[in-house]
């Protein structure tokens, strides 16, 4: 749901998330230069689950997803 450089970003998204009723979770990524923190929710059973979900529960509140396939 959302790539952060600033983990206090992260953590009002997921906040704001949850007081909608969506759980998500935070994912700390570093990289080379500077750490990302990974904003998601799920897991789902499959990517047209997870679409589905996004397009119901997530676009109405006018926040922009992907489903990806994690491994």
């Amino acid at each position: 749901l959302g790539a952060f450089g600033v983990k206090s970003n992260a953590d009002l998204l997921v906040s704001n998330l949850k007081k909608r009723g969506i759980q998500a979770t935070i994912e700390e990524r570093a990289g080379e230069t500077k750490t990302l923190y990974l904003v998601q929710t799920g897991p789902f059973e499959s990517k047209e689950k997870a679409v589905d979900f996004g397009a119901k529960k997530l676009t109405p509140l006018n926040v922009e997803f992907r489903a990806i396939l994690k491994k």
